[in-house]
């Protein structure tokens, strides 16, 4: 049965614009952040020109219906550093040894969140991060604020109890996270297989990869979420992941390009 759901590289300029739309769609409209770019109904930085831009298209509409951006270290001096820079003091990560990737701007349509699109872009993501030999995959993840903070400080306390957070790469939000006023009833959420559905899914993708929180969460104002830089160590991914990426990255190109 072919997949409904094909992951490529954008190449062309309106396939970049196609995901600047989809991302003002999710993070202005839906979310409510407050965009330099919004009069032209798009999501657009100075970092776009210097990173690619990776996307699911829908096979039945041909629509862009997820994708996400990926800045190489190679291309750090002329984009002026990494967004997550912009959050975050990074620390010991800049000096990780091997080659490093940041990923950022990952959205889904609303129509297709149900796990066929978010799982093509992962794959996707993570054969690019293994076939170029990038030793470290890393980025912001969000927690939404609609609850004043309750949930991201739940997530941020049981992932530090369970050796989910390395501190040791010492790095600090720029505008630490807030905390709540007042107790929440879900301040006990746990990090275990049977709840980790209140995990959004970008953040429950990184630490099902194996991936670690580095340091406390960000305040982003502007998007008016809670920021937890993740990274991935390329030797870390869990090896049941490694065999479907590899899997994946051998079937037919109908249905999964890079």
């Amino acid at each position: 049965m072919a997949s409904r759901y094909k992951f490529e590289i954008a190449t062309q300029a309106s396939a970049i614009v196609e995901c600047q739309r989809l991302r003002y769609r999710v993070f202005a409209l839906e979310m409510g952040a407050s965009l330099e770019s919004a009069a032209e109904q798009i999501d657009s930085d100075p970092y776009d020109p210097f990173c690619r831009h990776l996307t699911v298209s829908d096979t039945i509409t041909g629509d862009i219906v997820a994708c996400t951006r990926v800045l190489s270290d190679e291309d750090v001096p002329q984009a002026g550093g990494f967004y997550s820079q912009s959050e975050f003091k990074l620390g010991h990560l800049r000096s990780l040894p091997g080659k490093k990737l940041e990923v950022g701007r990952t959205c889904v349509h609303p129509e297709h969140r149900s796990g066929g699109a978010i799982t093509c872009l992962w794959l996707g993501l993570a054969e690019f991060m293994l076939s170029q030999n990038y030793d470290h995959l890393f980025g912001c993840a969000s927690v939404g604020m609609s609850d004043g903070g309750h949930q991201a400080h739940a997530i941020y306390q049981n992932a530090l109890e369970r050796g989910l957070v390395n501190l040791d790469l010492d790095v600090h939000p720029r505008v630490p996270l807030p905390k709540p006023d007042q107790p929440a009833m879900d301040a006990t959420i746990e990090l275990s297989d049977s709840v980790r559905e209140v995990l959004p899914p970008l953040l429950k993708a990184y630490l099902n990869l194996g991936a670690e929180i580095c340091g406390t969460p960000c305040w982003d104002r502007k998007f008016n979420v809670a920021d937890m830089l993740v990274l991935l160590n390329r030797a870390n991914i869990a090896p049941r992941y490694v065999r479907r990426f590899l899997k994946a990255a051998q079937t037919p190109a109908s249905t999964y390009q890079t």
